[in-house]
């Protein structure tokens, strides 16, 4: 599969795999895409668009529930506009929460097959700080672009 994204400003294509300076920087216009255009890029992928307002939005702010028990990955959230001030965060998830929503955050196999898509931010956190609680600037430094999956029961 290749990881394409299109461009918000002069909408065009760029493949990742055939130049990952793409990666992040549209080839023709040269913007950069925000951590947050990669969360909605991926939550589309698993989900039709919804127009609110006259506006494409890639999903629905109503069916996302954030899973942590980290606030500074919260705040790390808002701040990069991946998700609202007044989106739910719970720390332990249950089915009833998780059923048909796109959470962000991390959760056992059994709750992500009930959820609509399930984004982790991957933190490459050091040995010696694992178990600890971070700051904005470390979850800033440790944080890859987002991944998004669709887990199904078989």
């Amino acid at each position: 599969m290749t990881d394409v994204w299109t461009c918000r400003e002069c909408e065009t294509e760029n493949d990742v795999e055939a130049d990952p300076r793409n990666a992040r920087d549209c080839r023709s216009c040269g913007c950069v895409r925000t951590e947050s255009s990669w969360v909605a890029d991926a939550i589309a992928s698993a989900s039709a668009p919804v127009i609110v307002d006259n506006t494409v939005t890639l999903y629905d702010y109503d069916d996302v529930v954030v899973v942590t028990r980290h606030m500074a990955l919260v705040t790390y959230l808002e701040l990069t506009g991946v998700i609202e001030k007044d989106t739910p965060v719970i720390q332990h998830a249950t089915a009833e929460a998780v059923a048909g929503r796109h959470i962000i955050g991390v959760l056992p196999y059994r709750l992500a097959a009930l959820a609509q898509s399930v984004t982790e931010i991957p933190l490459d956190v050091p040995a010696e700080l694992r178990g600890k609680e971070l700051t904005i600037a470390q979850i800033r430094e440790f944080a890859s672009d987002p991944v998004t999956y669709k887990v199904a029961r078989q």
